[in-house]
């Protein structure tokens, strides 16, 4: 009895007030939690429900839920439905339809490649291969807003900046072997040069499942649709490829590349 007397007192004071404070007097907000920082002991924080991808599968959560907060101890085995995007092991809140990781950056696979005009034609020095799951595959936008484009000799959105004085550089293939565990039959892949010339974009329509061959300055030698054509550097060049498909694909692959001959180029600069 006397347990439910202060259920109910807790319940009449969050009414009264509209507000509820833990650990304060005065909470400044719905919900004020002040923690015990000086207490070593004390161990602040707040846990949500802690899951695995396959116990959420068997819920289905309605509009009525949206903004849903769990942590997911394991990913889903069956990637359908509302847990479509959980991959791996993170934070998600429940948008109304899917289930979403919270403040997840854009998975980049880098690779620095060498290239040197001194070194033999067709020289290797070094080359990166990934295997991973790319997650957010109805929410494109989760890629796109840390991705700027350049276009070298194309028409569309042209170059901003100034341009420097012509300098010695390599030109040279980007060799990008992609494969999934699909056809590639929607969207695109994208291959992003953050050096010398800061974020030059090179695209593909995807509707090929192998890119091989990319002419840096020129077009692929494959089947790839929509490469952008531009000359540049390709010496000690970090190279970033951003893999953006409309569904989950696991994808396999590698980036190498290959000297040809030195070459003047005029360095773009943002």
């Amino acid at each position: 009895m006397k347990k439910l007397f202060s259920l109910l007192l807790f319940v009449f004071t969050i009414i009264l007030r509209a507000q509820v404070g833990i650990n304060t007097e005065t909470p400044s907000a719905t919900l004020d939690i002040i923690g015990k920082p000086d207490l070593p002991n004390h161990y602040d924080g707040i846990i949500p429900p802690r899951i695995t991808g396959d116990q959420l599968a068997t819920k289905n959560y309605s509009v009525l839920q949206k903004g849903a907060i769990v942590y997911v101890t394991q990913p889903a085995s069956n990637l359908l439905g509302q847990v479509i995007h959980i991959v791996e092991e993170g934070y998600y809140y429940f948008n109304g339809q899917f289930w979403n990781q919270i403040l997840t950056e854009p998975t980049y696979y880098d690779a620095l490649v060498v290239l040197d005009e001194t070194l033999p034609i067709n020289t290797i020095s070094e080359q990166t291969s990934w295997n991973k799951y790319l997650p957010f595959p109805t929410n494109p936008r989760q890629h796109t807003l840390s991705t700027k484009i350049y276009r070298l000799g194309t028409s569309g959105l042209g170059i901003t900046g100034e341009i420097d004085a012509r300098r010695i550089g390599t030109i040279g293939y980007l060799d990008v072997s992609i494969t999934c565990s699909a056809p590639i039959n929607s969207n695109y892949i994208m291959l992003n040069l953050s050096k010398p010339l800061r974020d030059l974009g090179f695209m593909t329509s995807g509707s090929v499942g192998s890119l091989n061959n990319i002419l840096v300055s020129g077009s692929p030698n494959g089947g790839g649709l929509g490469v952008e054509q531009g000359i540049v550097s390709l010496t000690n060049v970090d190279f970033h490829l951003l893999l953006w498909k409309n569904q989950i694909e696991k994808f396999n692959g590698k980036i190498k590349g290959m000297t040809t001959f030195p070459i003047n180029y005029l360095n773009v600069v943002e």
